[in-house]
């Protein structure tokens, strides 16, 4: 199995990060890739990766932070040192929210289209955040598109979006499955929809838990020990859920979304 976006390098599991490997080595888990956020948690997830087989990392600036108060130029820099790394297989976690609004809508795209380049560039794969932005997050990919991006870019966590699903479809684009497709009727109806082949599995730890641990928890928040985190682990509980909408084995869909990991991220 491959989790193809956990936050392993985020404070929640600042101490226990080895422990929450090991359980998703023994539960089936190959690879993991580890996003980062801003320059401190992309250059965590590169020290991680370095550090642990198959295990890699992206690196970028997520859409919610203050962007404003950050110089592209020096961010692009040290974003690009990073990406060197033979180890960091992707720019991202990037793109555009309107939901925080921590930074205004063209501050947002700048700094996603100069990411877009930068992955281009450097021959990298390309994580993209959406949220409440699917018709400007289009727009700005249309810009800037190159075929080199097609089968090795994701929507992450992908919003139950028809134009999204279709340009993703016409572009070669991953969809990113989380948690909530064990408990969302509207993303169940949704991933029924997107083709077997465009489908890799994601936990998005800590974040997102899936059923039936949310039942029995509260939303993770942060580095409380009274909360349950999301973890890699649960990647298996994902691949149950989407396996039965997609009418296939959990074996066969673990065996297609591992590919499909392994193509978006030029491991192969």
């Amino acid at each position: 199995m491959f989790d193809t976006h956990c936050h392993l390098n985020f404070e929640a599991f600042k101490s226990t990060f080895e422990d929450v490997i090991s359980r998703a080595r023994h539960e089936g888990v190959s690879k993991m890739l580890i996003p980062g956020t801003d320059l401190e948690t992309s250059k965590r997830a590169f020290d991680i990766a370095e550090t642990h087989q198959n295990i890699y990392a992206s690196v970028g600036i997520h859409p919610t932070k203050d962007l404003g108060k950050l110089n592209l130029d020096s961010v692009m820099f040290k974003l690009e040192e990073l990406a060197h790394s033979d180890k960091v297989v992707a720019i991202g976690e990037v793109g555009l929210d309107y939901y925080w609004f921590r930074s205004s809508p063209d501050v947002q795209k700048v700094f996603f289209k100069s990411q877009i380049k930068l992955a281009l560039k450097l021959g990298k794969s390309l994580i993209i955040h959406n949220r409440h932005a699917g018709e400007d997050v289009i727009s700005s990919l249309q810009n800037v598109w190159h075929k080199a991006l097609g089968k090795r870019s994701v929507f992450h966590c992908c919003e139950v979006d028809s134009n999204m699903l279709l340009f993703a479809k016409n572009n070669g684009i991953f969809i990113g499955v989380d948690g909530d497709v064990t408990y969302d009727k509207a993303k169940q109806k949704f991933i029924k929809e997107v083709p077997l082949e465009q489908i890799v599995i994601e936990t998005d730890s800590p974040y997102i838990l899936p059923e039936p641990y949310r039942s029995q928890s509260s939303l993770p928040k942060g580095d409380s020990k009274d909360q349950m985190l999301n973890e890699p682990k649960n990647v298996k509980l994902i691949i149950e859920a989407v396996a039965k909408l997609k009418k296939v084995t959990p074996k066969e869909l673990e065996k297609i979304t591992t590919d499909n990991g392994k193509t978006l991220f030029g491991l192969n």
